[in-house]
């Protein structure tokens, strides 16, 4: 059984089923982490389990256990891909090995850069092609193998192309009987409206920090006091969370200081070379940096507020971290996050690496700089 993070949504959804009334296409959406997908594999599991309980599935059956491994015959997952220009046309199915091993180590709680890196499809376009609905059309018209109902679910329907989409949307217009799709997405903006107004619709807010801490401690043996400070740090996101405490952050520890400090000085020939040594390492690795810079800022911000209980730092950097803060106002850490996370979304695109953190950098300086006027 699936870590349910959302109980209060599986109770609505719950009524909805045992009253025959669950929409027959269904929009989960939401940031990343906060449970779309593990709803999805329970509503799954709910459908066709062959004991039900008044919690839903009971996840022991055989029906159950299969669709937790991802075998179930009838239920279908559809995750974006890529091709190569020599390539076939590939769909989902072709990448099922794949997809099975992604999702049950990240308990299904993934997130997209995951996916990417799976993948090893940086510098490729990754989305749900046409060749997926065509593909999905012709299972929809045969009958259910095992189970009353066939499931699809649809992971990040956003990266539909639009062909796939107007193809999917003469699905919905004319579902399959006993057929539930399950979509997910970050913001029913982002999908085609004529697909959302199609779809019964349900919010996924951040998660609690208690709710984090506990599944933790309770799937990932974290202590307590580590499983608390990460799901405070983690914003409502379980994924943000393990990767905090799995991601082995030391190497970033010298750089982020200098590279900060350069800043802070607009000392422009250490940040030249600063910004050099980063363009060198790969994007996946520059990635891991900006997001541990984030994570830094974060905790300098919980350092300006003199929380120091709540620090979730190495050793190595809390003294930095301690005296960065207190420099600071919360103004210029805004600034400092926002214009780091738009370098974020310029990692994955095709920009000169050496131009990108450059700029950055320029930009960093510059806000610095300002905040130390205003004092």
């Amino acid at each position: 059984m699936p870590f349910i993070a959302q109980p209060q949504i599986q109770h609505q959804l719950l009524q909805t089923i045992e009253q025959g009334r669950l929409a027959h296409a269904n929009l989960f959406w939401g940031n990343a982490g906060t449970g779309k997908l593990a709803m999805a594999l329970w509503i799954a599991q709910t459908l066709n389990c062959s004991q039900h309980t008044d919690k839903g599935a009971c996840g022991t059956c055989e029906s159950c256990q299969k669709t937790a491994k991802l075998i179930h015959p009838d239920v279908t997952w559809i995750l974006p891909t890529y091709k190569s220009e020599t390539e076939k046309k590939r769909t989902s199915e072709d990448f099922t090995p794949e997809i099975r091993a992604f999702l049950l180590e990240h308990h299904f709680y993934p997130s997209y850069a995951q996916w990417v890196d799976t993948l090893d499809a940086y510098n490729k376009q990754t989305a749900i092609t046409v060749e997926d609905i065509r593909q999905l059309k012709q299972k929809m018209s045969l009958a259910s193998f095992e189970g009353k109902f066939k499931v699809v679910i649809l992971w990040h329907a956003e990266k539909m192309r639009t062909e796939a989409a107007n193809a999917f949307l003469k699905l919905l217009e004319e579902p399959p009987t006993n057929t539930i799709f399950i979509l997910t997405a970050p913001s029913p903006e982002q999908v085609l409206p004529t697909i959302q107004s199609r779809c019964q619709s349900t919010f996924f807010p951040p998660l609690s920090d208690e709710t984090i801490a506990n599944y933790l401690i309770d799937f990932h043996k974290i202590e307590n006091i580590t499983a608390h400070k990460a799901a405070f740090l983690a914003q409502g996101n379980i994924n943000e969370a393990i990767r905090l405490i799995e991601q082995d952050t030391h190497i970033f520890d010298e750089i982020t200081q200098n590279w900060l400090r350069a800043c802070y000085a607009v000392k422009m020939s250490e940040i030249q070379n600063i910004s050099d040594t980063i363009a060198k390492l790969s994007r996946e690795a520059q990635k891991n940096f900006l997001v541990y810079l984030l994570h830094i800022l974060r905790n300098a911000m919980i350092a300006h507020y003199e929380v120091e209980k709540l620090l979730f730092v190495p050793d190595t950097m809390k003294e930095f971290v301690l005296k960065f803060g207190k420099t600071l106002s919360p103004q210029t850490f805004e600034e400092l996050y926002n214009t780091l996370n738009q370098a974020m979304e310029y990692v994955n695109r095709n920009i000169n690496s050496k131009i990108l953190y450059m700029t950055l950098s320029v930009r960093m300086a510059k806000i610095l700089d300002k905040s130390k006027k205003i004092k």
